[in-house]
Order: structure tokens, then sequence, then C-alpha cells
């Protein structure tokens, strides 16, 4: 094969130096803000790649849930989240707003997020938790991995 024909094959793989068309997909995470938690979602996802690396954005809606166990009852606290990550090489950026609610007290926070991730599946996150209210939950705190 010529060194002209291995270009045109390589620039017709999907994704290769052209944007994807957005898919949806299922979104999924664990992760501590003083408080184990767990997410899960879907996401509209899209990617691009080259030989240098790889890029990809996604918007997402998930629900999070914080099972927490006080002393007096038992209360877990629900987040309801929409956010937009972006991923350039192995940097990873997202911003979210959710609502946070145990179905007594309620509060709204924003969070954005720096970390490393590759092709939008698999990300590693900090996340700053800025509450637009005041905290009504001890178990949740600011810094969020």
């Amino acid at each position: 094969m010529s060194q002209e024909d291995e270009t045109y094959v390589e620039e017709e793989r999907y994704g290769y130096n052209d944007w994807t068309d957005y898919m949806w997909c299922y979104r999924a995470g664990v992760g501590t803000q003083s408080s184990l938690y767990g997410e899960a979602g879907i996401s509209r996802l899209r990617y691009v790649y080259d030989n240098v690396g790889q890029s990809s954005e996604a918007q997402y809606f998930s629900v999070e849930w914080t099972p927490t166990i006080l002393p007096d009852k038992p209360r877990n606290i629900y987040g309801f989240k929409l956010g937009w990550e972006i991923n350039i090489v192995m940097l990873a950026l997202a911003a979210e707003i959710k609502y946070q609610t145990d179905f007594e007290l309620d509060g709204w926070v924003a969070t954005p997020k720096v970390g490393f991730g590759m092709f939008g599946m698999v990300n590693l996150y900090y996340g700053y938790n800025i509450w637009l209210n005041t905290n009504p939950f001890d178990e949740i705190r600011h810094h969020q991995l």
C-alpha cells in the first residue's frame, strides 16, 4: 500500500480530524465530598482525534445519591445535576449545577472541576462545591473527588 493510500484510509475513520455526531451514553460515577456518593444518568457525547491526541465534549444529566446515617435518624441526600465537560488530550474540565435535597432541607450548588480524562469516558476530577445559598448538609463539604 502506498503512502497516499494509507493517508486516505486514516481520514476515513469516524472521528478522525472531524467531530463525530452526538451520541447518547449512560453515565455512572462514584466520589467523595466528605461522604461517599454515587451517581447515574445520561450524557450526550461527541469526540474527535488525530495523530496528536483526542478531545471530547459532553452535556449530561444525572442523579446523585449520598447515603447518610445520622445518630438521630437515617437521611439520604439526593442531587439532580446538569453539567458540561470537555477533555483536551488528557486535561478534563467540567462545570455543573446541582439541586440537593433530603426532602426536608435543600440547596443549590455550582461545582467547577478540573482533572484527567480519556475520550470523556473515564475521568478523575477534583471539584469545589460552591453553595449558592447556605449549606444545610453537614455531610457535604466543599472539596469533591
